[in-house]
């Protein structure tokens, strides 16, 4: 129990058994109250492990008990779990994922890293969240920020930061193999398998594979968007010397994934046609990080990886391989009295390789990037144990837009044992992308082999953001708790379109726009999150959102880009969980939402209701079956994008069997 209680409370779960970790989980969950599980600890703020209660920044943390829980398959339907994000699935492999505004199919201002690699597309200015569906049972928490997170992880951490924490080796020891199958979710299946080497070095493997059904869209009938995916991957960990650890892992996968493009323009009357394409995609990374023990009050991490992307869209949209190396170096000093200090450097190297179409076209074949970074952080104890002034600031040097300056200031008043109290203030920009300096993009047709394009401005800069935030946390008794969170964020120089002269270089483009940066926003709202246990094997959940957002755009402008952000936010959000331990190895777990309606696209509020019914007759086995959106047979959640025509989201069944050995 002791490790169990280390893993819902600290950062890891040390058991000697994946099999009796879920057992326990199941017979003694809630033997930790709401006010205990409020306490678990994050690294995500400031890179730094500290208690979730004190942090100064709005933060959730998605335990791993919570994603067994939902019997939910991928990580956006986990994100729908947090306050304040939204998350809409667009079609059967696509979601829009964001928080506190700026939706879209590439949601361009939230970063998302996994075991601390960046997986936002440079290309894309978001993430393909297809790519990412690894084994869940593999995730050891998804801590999740919503606000500015630049001072700590850099650029595109504007409007929040994802972090997804995988387990280690030592902690997943054993067998585990799983197999499920619905409607939506045809198949998925995934094995892995923990070795324990000797005292110090530990290995897992693992391998998935899933395919996912088609949609529909708004009339009923069939889409042409069914997807699949293979992966393979280990971890591996190790002590190099009494003071240096190190652990491994590398990752790959192959996938396919049909895509119908509805809108796309035609030099041919009626200048639209529909395409059906199949896309293929291929990637691999290596991520190896170091662990150097200085002293008792110091420690240097190293984090090298490469990341491997392919995509090929063509011939609707482009193909492309990304290269990516990173390094990253942080030291912790803590000798200095009332002074947490934390500084670090990197330098990140982006290589594309670049494969055009009629639809999108790029000058260059290749596009290279660099970018180094260099930042400090001091946590200072102003009263003992009481109040702490935490400054940081980055420093980034990129090719796109020369140097960036993010700095945050961020007090914690910790005023008893059961209240924090927080505000912060702090600066965030976005980069631009490899797309908005040097892509041109045809998205209508005017006459027989002539169109509108949109062009790439080598001109166009940053996003900068500048974020006001304040918290307040209580848990009245060990059964309650509630943490509220307001912000009002101001934002310079967004994304619009501008006319201008055509480019001799595209004599087909016989109407041209352009990037620029002639909009700005003012966007404001509050959070409340509370947890509440009425009985000791009943626990609930209750979060409400409310977010207000005002674009302007300057004269000479077209809003059609920033009016996404403006109109394609849902004002209201709410969200009821029920997690109920009915005994005899049954588990039953529901999840209410209701998403407010999105102006911009015709999308209508909807309720959705998801279930899961567990049941672990013993700590080896257990079988799940899944409800999701039980409520309506279908519904509209988002847009389908420039050339997609919307999707239903329809209702589901999903049966899971897992052995654990």
């Amino acid at each position: 129990m002791k490790k169990i209680l280390s893993s819902l409370i600290g950062t890891t779960l040390l058991s000697a058994s994946p099999a009796v970790a879920d057992s326990l989980y199941y017979e003694e969950l809630f033997e930790m109250s709401p006010a205990e599980l409020a306490q678990i600890q994050v690294t995500s703020v400031s890179k730094r492990v500290e208690n979730a209660f004190e942090a100064p920044a709005a933060v959730t943390v998605i335990t791993a008990e919570e994603i067994q829980n939902t019997g939910y398959q991928n990580i956006t339907e986990l994100l729908r779990l947090v306050p304040g994000m939204q998350v809409a699935q667009i079609d059967s492999s696509r979601s829009a994922v964001s928080a506190r505004g700026f939706a879209r199919d590439f949601a361009n201002k939230m970063l998302v890293l996994m075991d601390g690699r960046t997986i936002y597309n440079p290309l894309i200015s978001g993430v393909f969240w297809d790519e990412h569906n690894i084994i869940l049972d593999d995730i050891e928490r998804i801590e999740v920020i919503r606000g500015p997170g630049a001072t700590m992880w850099g650029a595109n951490a504007v409007n929040g930061v994802i972090n997804i924490i995988t387990k280690q080796p030592q902690d997943v020891l054993g067998g585990y193999a799983s197999v499920g199958m619905g409607n939506k979710n045809r198949i998925v299946t995934e094995a892995r398998y923990g070795i324990d080497l000797d005292d110090d070095d530990y290995l897992s493997v693992y391998g998935k594979f899933y395919q996912k059904d088609t949609s529909i869209d708004l009339n009923g009938d069939e889409k042409y968007d069914e997807s699949q995916n293979a992966m393979l991957g280990f971890k591996y960990e190790g002590v190099i010397m009494t003071d240096l650890e190190w652990s491994t892992q590398a990752h790959y996968q192959k996938g396919k994934q049909q895509q119908d493009y509805d809108n796309t323009p035609s030099g041919m009357a009626p200048f639209t046609t529909e395409i059906n394409n199949e896309n293929d995609l291929e990637s691999f990374h290596s991520l190896s990080k170091f662990k150097y023990f200085i002293g008792n009050e110091s420690i240097a991490d190293l984090q090298v990886y490469y990341d491997f992307n392919k995509r090929d869209m063509r011939p609707a949209l482009i193909g492309y391989d990304i290269h990516t190396v990173d390094f990253d170096l942080q030291h912790n000093y803590n000798a200095i009295d009332d002074h947490e200090i934390i500084w670090g450097v990197g330098f990140r190297h982006i290589y594309t390789d670049l494969r055009d179409s009629n639809l999108i076209r790029y000058k260059n074949d290749t596009d290279s990037r660099k970018l180094f970074n260099a930042f400090v952080q001091d946590r200072i104890e102003l009263l003992d144990n009481e109040l702490y002034l935490t400054l940081g600031a980055k420093v980034e040097r990129n090719d796109m837009d020369g140097v960036e300056f993010q700095p945050s200031a961020r007090l914690s008043w910790l005023v008893d044992d059961k209240q924090t109290l927080w505000a912060a203030y702090s600066r965030a920009n976005r980069t631009p992308t490899i797309n908005e300096e040097i892509v041109t993009q045809v998205f209508s047709a005017v006459g027989p082999g002539l169109y509108v394009g949109l062009h790439g401005n080598d001109s166009y800069h940053s996003e900068d953001m500048t974020a006001y935030e304040i918290g307040y946390r209580i848990n009245p008794n060990n059964d309650l708790s509630v943490d509220l969170s307001g912000f009002y964020n101001h934002y310079k120089g967004l994304r619009t379109l501008e006319s201008g002269a055509n480019d001799p270089f595209y004599p087909d483009v016989i109407a041209s726009f352009y990037t620029d940066n002639d909009a700005q926003a003012d966007i404001y709202g509050f959070e409340i999150a509370t947890k509440y246990s009425p009985y000791d094997n009943w626990r609930l959940g209750l979060n409400y959102s409310f977010i207000k957002i005002d674009i302007d755009v300057f004269t000479n402008s077209l809003a059609s880009v920033v009016q996404v952000e403006e109109k394609g936010t849902p004002q209201n959000m709410l969200s009821l969980t029920s997690n109920l331990n009915l005994g005899y190895g049954l588990k039953l777990n529901n999840y209410f939402y209701y998403v407010d309606e999105l102006e911009l696209y015709n999308v209508d509020k909807y309720f959705r209701f998801d279930t899961t019914l567990r049941w672990l007759p013993n700590e080896n086995f257990s079988i799940d079956i899944t409800g999701q959106n039980l409520f309506d047979p279908e519904h509209q959640e988002f847009n389908g994008g420039t050339y997609h025509n919307p999707a239903e989201v329809e209702r589901s069944v999903f049966g899971k069997i897992t052995y654990r050995f």
